[in-house]
């Protein structure tokens, strides 16, 4: 809940810059960070106040379930999965910098 308190000042904080300097590109970029933080804590809130129901419905599919067993290659499939989940998040980083990069040199 602090962070989330945090973050509203510094969205605060970052608007006043912008109406105060200029809309430039940092500052938006500071700007997305901080809403995007924000969502992400009412989504997360939203989430952990249905935690219970939401883990009774699957204790009860978990258990309608059990007689059809897991996949034999479940574990395999989440391995792929983390794999390219993480390639993605890298490559989406190595673009960003390289922007980045570039856009200081030019």
């Amino acid at each position: 809940m602090l962070t989330c308190v945090f973050s509203f000042i510094s969205i605060i904080l970052v608007i006043y810059r912008t109406i105060r300097n200029d809309f430039s590109y940092k500052n938006m970029v500071d700007l997305m960070f901080f809403v995007n933080s924000i969502l992400i804590y009412s989504l997360f809130t939203q989430l952990a106040t249905k935690w219970a129901r939401l883990m009774k419905a699957w204790q009860q599919l978990e258990w309608d379930m059990r007689a059809y067993g897991y996949p034999q290659d479940l574990a395999v499939r989440c391995k792929l999965v983390t794999f390219i989940f993480m390639f993605l998040a890298i490559g989406t980083y190595l673009v960003s910098y390289t922007i980045e990069q570039l856009r200081l040199l030019g």
